[in-house]
C-alpha cells in the first residue's frame, strides 16, 4: 500500500492521529514526522494530551 514508509506510510499515521491514538488508547496529539535526532530522525514525535508525557513512535514498514 505504501512504496516507502517516510514518504507514505509515516505522514498516513500523522494525518490520522486520532485512529492512531485511539488504536494505542491515547489522545495523541503528533507534532512531527521524520523528527531529526542525531543521525537518525524519529518517525513521529509528540505528546499524550491526557499525561502531558511526549510520545515517540517509530513504525517499521515491513515489505
Amino acid at each position: 500500500m505504501w512504496a516507502h514508509e517516510a514518504h507514505g506510510f509515516t505522514p498516513s499515521l500523522l494525518q490520522n492521529a486520532d485512529v492512531l491514538g485511539e488504536t494505542l488508547g491515547m489522545d495523541l496529539a503528533l507534532s512531527a514526522a521524520e523528527h531529526p535526532v542525531g543521525s537518525f530522525a524519529l518517525d513521529l514525535i509528540g505528546v499524550d494530551k491526557a499525561t502531558g508525557e511526549r510520545v515517540i513512535i517509530e513504525n517499521p514498514l515491513m515489505a
